[in-house]
């Protein structure tokens, strides 16, 4: 079985084509005229591009809002972090709230395992018995 490689980072060039791609095809450019245009080798090739502009343009914004909610959450911890310390317990409750919380938003909480037992009972409607046979 083959090992993945890891995403090769795309360059300044490469992601201002792909931002360029996005707005031909927001203009109503075909994919056929963006490869093209641009230099891609295919209409699948700008296709590609577009999409990969796509999840850029939702995941930029996402990534930064998030990295702006972790240091929200830095500063409340740092703002209570000597009262914990000190013993006042309802500061050492929304220290681990916070915490919680940021563990929470950076994904560093292991997945919850859900145990099922039992059986499955598949019911096949509309064929006649006798031609599952």
């Amino acid at each position: 079985m083959s090992k993945r490689q890891p995403a090769a980072v795309p360059t300044a060039e490469a992601m201002q084509r792909e931002r360029d791609a996005l707005e031909l095809r927001r203009a109503g450019a075909t994919y056929d005229a963006i490869a093209d245009r641009l230099g891609y080798t295919n209409r699948g090739a700008a296709y590609k591009a577009v999409q990969r502009g796509l999840r850029r343009t939702i995941q930029e914004p996402a990534d930064e809002l998030r990295q702006l909610e972790v240091e929200r959450l830095d500063r409340l911890l740092t703002a209570v972090w000597r009262s914990a310390m000190g013993g006042n317990l309802g500061a050492v409750d929304r220290v681990l709230r916070v915490a919680e919380r940021r563990a929470r938003l950076l994904g560093l909480d292991a997945p919850t395992k859900i145990e099922t037992e039992g059986a499955v009972r598949y019911q096949i409607v509309g064929i006649p018995p006798e031609l599952l046979s």
